[in-house]
């Protein structure tokens, strides 16, 4: 729907120009990385690497790949709140920090 490309593009906007800015320190991108990962083991997934990774005031934004049942799957989030999708799934990652920024309640 348009709504939810809408939240997909929000998304892309907010990470690609905090990414992009000439302010953006590094390094604080995935300085908790190690312990995500090591929850995401203890949930049961295997196989986990990083596709991609932002830091967005003040929290670290992650997407990994994964293996889950013998099936390869997305997971994306903060530390506190990571959600899996089928490794098919449309751009999570952006909507997950379009719907986090809810750009249609501005």
């Amino acid at each position: 729907s348009f709504e939810e490309m809408y939240v997909r593009y929000t998304g892309w906007f907010i990470a690609f120009f905090t990414k992009n800015s000439s302010s953006y320190d590094k390094s604080l991108e995935g300085t908790n990385e190690n312990e995500v990962i090591q929850q995401l083991l203890k949930s049961g997934l295997s196989e986990i690497s990083v596709i991609q990774r932002a830091f967005i005031g003040g929290n670290n934004y992650y997407e990994f790949s994964a293996i889950e049942g013998g099936k390869k799957i997305k997971v994306v989030g903060i530390e506190s709140d990571m959600h899996e999708h089928s490794f098919d799934a449309v751009l999570p990652y952006y909507e997950y920090i379009g719907i986090g920024w809810d750009p249609l309640d501005i």
